[in-house]
């Protein structure tokens, strides 16, 4: 244990939590491999990690500029109140969103296996199902802040429920046919995916009552942590493993169900 704590690879043997085998990348390291290969540093095969980070660093600037930027060409938009709530609330239901998606694609490449038809699965059943809970929140409109709360605290528990049955079905039904074992992927997936349409419809409108010059904003702030969270995932799942990643994509649910009822909102919202 001294040994693989103290080396300058990363060495530990690959788990199904953190199924990255060509993985030896230490960023606490990367000084040392200066010294060791020189200008040619950047060519060695052990810094992918490395070069996710670079995208973090690289999208969360970018992202950081142009959300900041309306602000400063729009004197209406800087006037509205809970600015900062609603940058919380549209991040957290945007890094949330991505991340917990990479996460059951990493556990249904087990149930599945292939991965690319894993991803077929995985991708295309979160965007079915959660269009289909955005259009029952579109429609909902008696719902209140109450039942909002619940939803997105409903992604939390059966995200948690999915992810831990997730482990003891693909023992159970790896040997079924290849067409059953998509169908278990769905029918694991569904619950969370459906209840992860709701937050941004309901966000929007609430938002669309109390501080309507902010809508187009809040959905730039929602795409720019969704193409944060895709690195950030695998930054995550590469380090400390896809449970960690899993569990900072529910405490992001978490907050949003927090910061939902504080943005702003318009008399009718309040009725």
């Amino acid at each position: 244990d001294r040994f693989l704590d103290e080396w300058v690879f990363d060495v530990r043997p690959p788990t199904d939590h953190r199924p990255f085998f060509y993985n030896f990348c230490r960023l606490s390291a990367t000084r040392a491999l200066k010294q060791a290969f020189g200008d040619t540093w950047m060519t060695r095969a052990e810094l992918g990690l490395l070069f996710v980070v670079f995208a973090i660093v690289l999208a969360s600037a970018v992202g950081g500029v142009l959300i900041l930027a309306p602000l400063c060409w729009s004197r209406e938009a800087r006037a509205q109140t809970r600015k900062c709530v609603t940058v919380g609330y549209f991040a957290s239901i945007g890094l949330g969103y991505l991340i917990l998606e990479m996460t059951y694609l990493s556990r249904l490449t087990h149930l599945i296996g292939d991965p690319v038809l894993a991803a077929s699965v995985t991708i295309g059943g979160f965007l079915l199902l959660s269009g289909m809970g955005s259009l029952t929140a579109d429609r909902a409109r008696s719902l209140d802040r109450r039942a909002w709360r619940r939803i997105l605290v409903g992604v939390v528990v059966t995200g948690l429920i999915g992810l831990a049955a997730l482990e003891y079905v693909s023992l159970a039904v790896g040997g079924w046919p290849m067409a059953l074992r998509c169908t278990v992927a769905l029918a694991l997936i569904a619950p969370p995916a459906y209840l992860m349409g709701f937050p941004m419809p309901l966000g929007l409108r609430r938002l669309d009552a109390g501080a309507s010059l902010l809508v187009p904003w809040a959905w730039g702030v929602n795409g720019f942590a969704s193409v944060v969270a895709a690195p950030l995932a695998t930054a995550i799942g590469m380090t400390w493993g896809f449970d960690v990643a899993a569990a900072a994509a529910l405490c992001f649910y978490a907050l949003a169900a927090l910061l939902l009822t504080r943005l702003p909102e318009g008399a009718a919202a309040q009725r």
